[in-house]
Order: structure tokens, then sequence, then C-alpha cells
């Protein structure tokens, strides 16, 4: 009788090491850095601000379900040409679906408080509570009050210092709690700067552009025209770089 030589365990190390690097990635109902009103972020940038990844992103919101109908990678910003992408057609009568370019970086969020100093926990689709923390990607449009609070810090860095070897606090505080009125305060933590260490028992894969991108293309998958050829299909740039907005 023929032995069966292979290991279910293996199987099993390997499984667990890539759900942990899903998790550790943002992957999920926490993918993006997102704050409330009043609530307050220490965070690390894993990426410099000039290595950002900028993308075009086509988006529709529906205002009586309170959901995007549209939230896609224009396919111009993968490799693509806009005559291929729907959305970019689709533009061409709806206005409301023209491309907006976003900047996107990665960050490693040790964790969020809320007005009261509490933890901002999520649940997930187990049921189960978990604090807001990990690797997440921040976006942010050309127009974000958070890019230009970021880039104030940044400059005041570039002399000197290195913007990736700071902890810093990001605080949203919104006008009469209006969304289109926020406020970011920028502030970096008053300690020696060092190179980030993730903490004990948490691993926290490099972070690339072309990682990001295609993290991005499976939550914001490009619409390429029906029966397109398999050779104009949407492929991964050599160069690019995604976005995020606050």
């Amino acid at each position: 009788m023929a032995i069966d030589t292979y290991d279910v365990f293996a199987e099993m190390d390997q499984e667990v090491e890539a759900a942990k690097a899903r998790a550790a990635a943002g992957s999920g109902n926490v993918f993006f850095f997102k704050l409330e009103d009043g609530q307050r972020a220490l965070v690390r940038f894993l990426l410099d601000l000039r290595e950002c990844v900028s993308v075009w992103k086509h988006e529709l919101y529906n205002v009586s379900t309170n959901k995007y109908e549209v939230s896609a990678l224009c396919l111009a910003s993968v490799d693509g040409e806009k005559e291929d992408c729907k959305h970019c057609q689709d533009a061409k009568s709806n206005k409301k679906l023209e491309a907006v370019k976003y900047f996107i970086v990665p960050v490693f969020v040790y964790g969020i408080k809320d007005k009261a100093g509490n933890a901002v926990t999520y649940t997930n689709k187990e049921g189960q509570t978990h604090p807001v923390n990990g690797i997440r990607l921040m976006q942010m449009k050309a127009t974000a009050p958070l890019l230009a609070s970021l880039r104030d810090n940044y400059r005041e860095l570039e002399a000197g210092d290195d913007f990736l070897h700071h902890d810093m606090t990001i605080t949203l505080n919104l006008q009469n709690g209006d969304r289109k009125k926020p406020t970011y305060t920028v502030i970096l933590k008053p300690y020696t700067p060092r190179p980030f260490q993730a903490p004990e028992g948490v691993e926290v894969p490099t972070q690339t552009r072309d990682g990001i991108i295609d993290a991005l293309m499976e939550v914001w998958k490009p619409a390429p025209i029906e029966n397109l050829s398999t050779s104009a299909q949407a492929t991964k740039p050599a160069n690019s770089a995604p976005n995020l907005d606050f």
C-alpha cells in the first residue's frame, strides 16, 4: 500500500501565516484608515510621503441608499486606456462618474481613541470585537485638509529628521458634525526619533507601491468594457501609486 507523505500540518501552518498577513494588511472591513469626529489615532507611516501611490478612481454615491454604487479604479490607473474603461465611457453622459485622483499611503495604526479616551473597536464577521489597529491605507484627495497638514509637517522635517522615524497623532474634529468641514491636527510625538518597530507578536509585511496597487485592485475592481480583448485587459503597472481620502 502506498504511503501518503502529504503533510496536512504544513498546509495548516501556511494558511495560518497567510491569514496573519491578510489581517496585518488590514483586509476586510477595516482596510482603510478612517476617523470619526473627535477621534485620535496614534500612527506610524510605512512609506515616505514622496512614495505615495496616486491613482484615478471612479465614484458614484447614492444618497438615498447611503452607499456607493460605483467605487472602482480607472482602467487608466492600472496600465489600461480610458477608451477601454466602462466608467470613463459612462462618464461622458454622467459627469458624476468622472475619475478623481487620490493619494494613498500605508500607515501602522497603534490604536484609536474616542473623545472620552476609550479605545475604538470594530466587530468582525464572527461577531468578535477587536481594537482598531494594524496596517491601514490612508486615502487623500488633493484638496484634503489632512494632506495639507501632513505636508506641513513633512516640510519641517525635510531639513534634518526622517518623516518615517516619528510616531504621530492624527485628530479629526468636524465643524457642527459636518464631514465636509473637517479639521485635522497632526502632532509628532516628542520622543527621540527611531525606526519603526512592530509591537511584539505582530507581523508587519514590507510595504511596496506595487503591493498597494494589488490590494486596491481587490477592493476597487476596475471595469473594462465587456468583450475587451485579453491583451487589453488591466494589468498592474510597473511604476504607479494608489491614493486615499480622509
